[in-house]
C-alpha cells in the first residue's frame, strides 16, 4: 500500500509545512489587530479580504498551473504568500492589511488547486479514500499545529510574521526536489449558483452559510477569546481546540448522513450550532478554560457544515459533473465568507464579543429552518443512490476528484429511476433540469 504514498511524501511534507504558517498567520493577524488598537471592525474586513482573494484565485489559478506546471506553479504562489506576509509588519493600518490578504487568499487558493490537482492524478482508484483523509488529517493537524506557534513571539512584532513566511519558503525545498512529472488539470467550466440552486436549493443555502459563519470565525474568534483571558496561550488553545474538532467531527457525522437522510444530519448539525452558540455565550464572559469545550464542539459542528452540503447537491448530479459543482459550491461559499465578517463584526461593535456566536446562531437557525421546510418539498434520496460522503475542505474543486469512486469503496449503485411524466425524478439523483431538488 505505501509505494502508492511514497511519489506524493515530499508534496505532504510541504504541505504540511505550508499549512503549519498558514495556521499561525490566520490567528495571528487578529490578535495582532487587537495588539495594535484597530478597531473590532478591521479584523472582519481582513477576514473578508482573505476570502476574495480566495475566490479570485480559484478561478485564475488553473490558468498559471496549466502554464508553466505543478511546481513552478507552487513556488510562484508560494513566493507570494512569504512576500505578503513579510509585508503586514511594515505598515499596521487596516486597509493595506485587506489589500494584502486578498494577495494573501490569491496565493492559498493557488497552492491548494497544485496540491490537490497532483494528489488528484497521483491516486489510484484504491486509495483515492485514504489518500484524500490523509490529505484532510494532514491539514487540520498542521492548521491546528499553527495555533500554537502564536505563543513564541509577541504577535505586536514582525517576528511571528517572520516565522510564517520562512514556513512557506521552507515548502519550496520537498516540492522542488521532486523528480516525477506533473500532471494537468482538466479544464472544465463551474456551475453557476443559479444553476446549483436549481439542482439542490440546500446544498447552495448549506455552502453559502458555511462561508458566511465560518469565516467570521477564524476571523474574529481569535478576538473573543484574547478578550475572555489574558496572555496569547488561551487564544491558541481556543482555536485549536476547534480546528482539532473539526477534524474529529467529519467523519461520524459524514457517515452518519450516508446512512439516513442527509437533510436530516445537516439539520442537526445547524440546530448543534445554534445550541451551542448559546452556551458560548455565557462562555466568552467565563474565562478561557470555560472556552475550551465549547470551542471544540463549535468547531467540530461548524467545519462539517460545507462538506455535508457539497455531499448532498452531489446526490443529484452525474458522475461528471462533480468538479463543476465543486467549483461552483466552493465560489458560492467564498461569496457568504467575504460578507459574513463584515455583517458580525458589526453585531459585535453593538453587543460586544458575545456578537459572534449571535451572527452564527442566528445564521444557523435561519439554514435549519430552510432545510425543514425543503424536507416538506421532496422525499429524500435512497441510500443506494446516494454519493458516499467525502470530507471536503472549501479550498479548490479539483479535491473532489480525490473522493473515491463507489464502486472502489465497495458500493453496488443502482441505476437512477426514468424521469417522471410530469418532469424531475422520483425521489432519487436529479440532474440540473429545472424542477428544485431537495
Amino acid at each position: 500500500m505505501w509505494h502508492f504514498f511514497l511519489p506524493v511524501a515530499p508534496l505532504f511534507a510541504g504541505l504540511g509545512v505550508m499549512l503549519l504558517g498558514h495556521g499561525l498567520l490566520y490567528t495571528l493577524l487578529p490578535v495582532s489587530i487587537l495588539a495594535h488598537g484597530m478597531p473590532q471592525s478591521a479584523a472582519g474586513h481582513v477576514a473578508s479580504a482573505y476570502f476574495l482573494g480566495q475566490g479570485l484565485g480559484v478561478l485564475a489559478g488553473r490558468g498559471i498551473v496549466e502554464s508553466v506546471g505543478h511546481i513552478r506553479a507552487f513556488a510562484v504562489f508560494a513566493a507570494l504568500a512569504a512576500s505578503t506576509t513579510l509585508a503586514f509588519p511594515l505598515f499596521p493600518e487596516a486597509a493595506y492589511w485587506s489589500a494584502l490578504r486578498v494577495l494573501f487568499g490569491v496565493s492559498m487558493a493557488g497552492i491548494f488547486m497544485t496540491a490537490e490537482s497532483w494528489l488528484n492524478a497521483a491516486a489510484a482508484n484504491e486509495v483515492r479514500g485514504r489518500m484524500l483523509s490523509l490529505y484532510m488529517i494532514t491539514t487540520y493537524l498542521a492548521m491546528g499545529a499553527g495555533q500554537f506557534l502564536l505563543d513564541l513571539a509577541d504577535p505586536r512584532g514582525f517576528q511571528l510574521f517572520s516565522l510564517a513566511a520562512m514556513l512557506f519558503a521552507t515548502a519550496l525545498i520537498p516540492i522542488a526536489l521532486i523528480r516525477t512529472a506533473s500532471p494537468a488539470i482538466e479544464r472544465r467550466p463551474y456551475l453557476s449558483p443559479l444553476r446549483l440552486y436549481r439542482i439542490s436549493p440546500l446544498g447552495f443555502a448549506g455552502a453559502l452559510v458555511g462561508g458566511w459563519v465560518l469565516s467570521p470565525f477564524y476571523g474574529l474568534a481569535p478576538i473573543v477569546a484574547a478578550e475572555a483571558g489574558r496572555g496569547v496561550f488561551p487564544v491558541s488553545a481556543f482555536m485549536g481546540a476547534a480546528i482539532f474538532g473539526g477534524l474529529l467531527m467529519q467523519w461520524p457525522l459524514g457517515r452518519l448522513s450516508d446512512r439516513f437522510d442527509r437533510r436530516a444530519v445537516m439539520i442537526g448539525a445547524a440546530l448543534s450550532i445554534a445550541v451551542v452558540s448559546v452556551a458560548m455565550l455565557g462562555f466568552a464572559y467565563l474565562g478561557p478554560a470555560a472556552l475550551l469545550p465549547g470551542a471544540f464542539v463549535f468547531g467540530g459542528v461548524l467545519m462539517v457544515l460545507y462538506p455535508l452540503s457539497v455531499g448532498h447537491t452531489n446526490d443529484f448530479l452525474e458522475k461528471g459533473d462533480l468538479v463543476q459543482a465543486a467549483g461552483g459550491l466552493i465560489l458560492t461559499f467564498a461569496f457568504g465568507a467575504v460578507i459574513g465578517p463584515f455583517v458580525a463584526a458589526r453585531v459585535m461593535a453593538v453587543v460586544g464579543p458575545a456578537g459572534l456566536f449571535i451572527h452564527i446562531g442566528l445564521s444557523a437557525l435561519a439554514l435549519a429552518g430552510f432545510g425543514l421546510y425543503r424536507m416538506t418539498r421532496r422525499p429524500p434520496v435512497p441510500p443506494a443512490l446516494k454519493e458516499p460522503f467525502a470530507a471536503h475542505l472549501p479550498t479548490s474543486p479539483v479535491a473532489s476528484g480525490l473522493a473515491p469512486e463507489p464502486e472502489a469503496a465497495g458500493m453496488e449503485l443502482q441505476q437512477p429511476p426514468q424521469p417522471a411524466a410530469e418532469g424531475g425524478r422520483e425521489g432519487g439523483r436529479e440532474g440540473a433540469g429545472p424542477g428544485p431538488a431537495g
